[in-house]
């Protein structure tokens, strides 16, 4: 069982980076210890991974989930950054255009929560 959670980490790096930067960004307001720096890093890794994986053809059921999550993640850390309103808006949009096309094609379990989260946002 653990080595299919290091297998399932190493191919979706994204989503550890961005579960990292999500639990950075929220010890740097609870701590002085000064964890924007680490949160950031992780930020930016996680996105160039999710983009590199989006771009990729063929995308299965548990890609799509991952990428969703890692989606969930990158826009709740912005709720947390300085100025991150412009962020908050993209990964809202981002969440809603990968969800859009999961709909459409019918591809995973997230389509049936999907659909009204889509019918949410279409408003």
């Amino acid at each position: 069982m653990i080595i299919g959670c290091v297998t399932n980490t190493q191919k979706y790096d994204f989503l550890l980076h961005s579960m990292l930067g999500l639990g950075a960004s929220h010890l740097s307001l609870l701590t002085p210890h000064g964890y924007e720096k680490a949160a950031l890093k992780h930020r930016v890794l996680a996105i160039s991974a999710l983009n590199k994986h989006l771009a990729k053809p063929g995308l299965t059921n548990q890609d799509a989930e991952a990428a969703f999550g890692a989606m969930l993640n990158l826009t709740f850390q912005s709720a947390y950054m300085n100025d991150g309103l412009i962020d908050f808006l993209t990964m809202v949009r981002g969440c809603k255009l990968i969800l859009s096309k999961l709909y459409r094609i019918n591809l995973c379990s997230l389509s049936k929560a999907g659909s009204s989260v889509h019918n949410l946002m279409s408003i």
